[in-house]
Formats: structure tokens, sequence, C-alpha cells
């Protein structure tokens, strides 16, 4: 087995290839990364994408402390390096580099020269997304109502995060030994006041990424996630939580948003939907919290996350969830003054509105139903529920209010 090494000094990176097995008839290449091996300065925030042409399959590698290792298949292949440079985390001068090399001998390395004037490429970012040998920089900005232009901020967002991550794993992935659930975090920017360099994607690059939207300037405070799989390039140009627009040297998103809430509602983040309810219950609903799921652009994406999980400790645990692609549609709560006495929710299809999942019943008392229904093809985000304490340490759920948010 033989060895080659390619220093990663500023603007080349080095990788290590070496064959498995020392007869030619072996299909297998070995990379190894190790960030000792590069010098990448401490601050700088470097990713490495892994394509593999010939089975159309990429992943990607954070150059952080780590060491990689895994095996690749002889063929055909791309590597392509981004790289942000200083100590403002992916809020700085980008730089870009790639290779296509094939791989079909027992030993061979490659090398990337990294510099700004590569991202000047259709690889990175589509001619469209590029002003003068550049990519466009990216700003953020949220209102109320994206039909219109200019639009009226509503001060709904005013800080957010921009998450560059791997790609997800799959059963079936043949990089399955490079760790896939990585991802490099952006410092906390103010919308309308940040302006980025990224890549954009192209057609043949996928590079993931998410933003995450606060409520407050610090990023404290969530509002919401929204995620591009692709790359912003390979992404629809308008949803209904935010759309793309491009001028002559900027791309543009912007987020729909509504005034900070005020009142007693609670539940799932501006771009999610209830999918569930645990909590405990017994004679009432003694604790009860939200299971919430990202719908955009009429999926549903993500994994569940439980929000606002109000009341105390008595009664048995519920949890219950809709069935995999559907979301909670209404809910029908029992009055047992000054407490809720039972809930039961409906769950429907998001993509067949008509199919229903009728939920278990939680909680034992109560009279007077009534139910927050939403308007046809919406799904349930937020309602007015509340703690009651009874003056000697127990805590419950107050009687759900009639005001509910649906999207």
């Amino acid at each position: 087995m033989s060895k080659q090494l390619i220093a990663f000094h500023l603007i080349f990176l080095g990788l290590l290839f070496s064959c498995n097995g020392s007869g030619p008839s072996q299909s297998k290449a070995k990379i190894e990364i190790s960030r000792s091996q590069l010098s990448v300065g401490v601050n700088d925030v470097a990713i490495l994408y892994l394509i593999d042409k010939d089975r159309n399959e990429q992943t990607a590698v954070i150059l952080d402390e780590s060491n990689y290792s895994a095996e690749l298949n002889f063929g055909n292949w791309e590597f392509a390096v981004i790289l942000w440079e200083g100590s403002e985390k992916i809020n700085s001068e980008l730089k870009c580099g790639r290779v296509s090399k094939k791989f079909s001998t027992e030993s061979d390395s490659i090398s990337i020269k990294v510099s700004r004037e590569n991202c000047d490429d259709s690889f990175f970012s589509p001619s469209s997304f590029r002003y003068n040998g550049e990519p466009k920089t990216l700003e953020l900005g949220e209102c109320g109502d994206l039909s219109t232009s200019p639009c009226s901020p509503t001060g709904g967002i005013q800080s957010f995060k921009v998450r560059f991550q791997s790609h997800p794993k799959t059963s079936t992935s043949l990089l399955s030994e490079i760790e896939k659930d990585e991802f490099v975090t952006s410092d906390c920017l103010l919308i309308g006041g940040s302006s980025l360099s990224l890549p954009f994607g192209g057609e043949d690059f996928n590079p993931p990424l998410e933003i995450e939207a606060y409520s407050d300037d610090s990023c404290t405070n969530s509002f919401g996630n929204y995620f591009f799989p692709n790359g912003v390039a390979n992404f629809e140009s308008q949803t209904d939580d935010f759309k793309i627009v491009s001028d002559s040297t900027n791309i543009s998103i912007f987020f729909k948003s509504e005034a900070p809430a005020v009142g007693n509602l609670v539940g799932c983040l501006e771009n999610e939907v209830i999918t569930g309810f645990s909590g405990r219950s017994g004679a009432w609903i003694d604790k009860l919290g939200v299971s919430c799921q990202i719908y955009q652009n009429g999926y549903l994406s993500g994994s569940s996350q439980t929000r606002d999980v109000l009341g105390g400790v008595n009664g048995d645990p519920f949890s219950e969830d809709c069935p995999p692609g559907s979301a909670v549609a209404s809910l029908t709560y029992w009055d047992n003054s000054p407490v809720t006495g039972k809930i039961q929710f409906i769950c429907k299809s998001i993509t067949d509105y008509s199919v229903t999942f009728p939920s278990s019943t939680f909680g034992n008392s109560g009279d007077s139903p009534s139910t927050l229904t939403c308007p046809n093809g919406e799904f349930l985000r937020s309602l007015d529920y509340s703690e009651w304490d009874n003056g000697y340490g127990s805590k419950y759920i107050a009687l759900i209010g009639p005001s509910y948010i649906c999207r």
C-alpha cells in the first residue's frame, strides 16, 4: 500500500489516497483527511464535497479537528471545496475550488486550488446567481405579504443564522463511512443588515443549506427554520413561507412573517404545523405539549420537535402523533372549568385532505365540547392554552381558549 501526501497551505487542499490491496483488480480507493495535515486557519470554515459522478451521490465533510477515512469506488469523482477565511464565520470572503478525477490505479493523489476567482463557475452557482465574476450577495428580509413589492416588514424576524450541512444519511449510501450529521453555523446576523457570499448550488452541486430565523436581535427566540436541501439555486422561487428575488447584484430571500404574537397563543414556529400532542391526563388534562414539524411548499420535512410543554406532574403520560404525511386539522376540547377536561384531535393527509385520522381521547371529564377547525387544506399551528395552579402546588392545563392559528 503506497501513500502520497499533498499539504494544504492556505489555498491547497491535501488529500491522501491509497488503494486497498495490492492487485489492479481492486475497485476501491481509500481517502484519509486530517485537519492536522491541513494548514487551514483556526478561524477558517472549510467544507469538502465528495461527488460520485457515476452514481450521482454526494456528501460533505466539515474540515474541523476530526480525522476521516472512507473507501471510495474507482470511477469518476468530483471534489469541491468552499472556504471562508477569517474570524467572521461564513460572513467573510468566499473562496472555491474543485477538481475532477477518475480513479482507476493503485495509487493516486489530487490537489485543489482554492481562490475567490474560482467561485465564478457555474458549478458553484448558475450564471443568473453571479455578477461581475463573483456569486451575487445574499440578503435576507421579512414581510407580512409576499405578493407586494417592496414589502412592509412586520418585525417578526429580526436575526438569523446560516447553517451548511452535510448530506443526510441513507441506508444505501456508498459513502456511509464518512460522518454525515455534521454542520457548520454562521454567527448571529441581522435581518436587512447582513450580506453573505455563498455558493448557491448548480446542476451538479447540491450544498444543503438551512436558515434559522429568530424573533429577537440576538438569535435567542426561535421563529422558524427554512431548508434548502439542494442549495438555494435549486429551490422553487417562491413557497408559502418565502420567495427568492434576483436583481443585478443581489439574491434576496424574503420570509413571510407576522408581527410578534400577543396573548396566550402557544404552539409551533412560524413555518411549522402541529402533528401531535403529548402530556399527562387523568380526570382532566394535567400537562400538554405539541409536536411540530416543518410544513413548507406543501410538504412536511425534518424531524418532529416537542414545543410549549405546560402543566404539572399528576396523571398518566400520553403521547400520540399523526400518521406520517399528515397533520392536525382540528382539535376538540371539553370544558371542566377552570381546567380542560379532555381533548381529541383529527389528523388529515397533507396530499389528500379528505383522508382523516381521529386520535384517541385524553382526559375523562367535562361537557360542552368546542372544536378548533382549520379551513379546508390548512393545518393547526398554534392555540390558546396555559397553566392553572390550584393553589396547593399542583398545576393543570387551564381551559383552552377560542383563539388559534392555522396555515
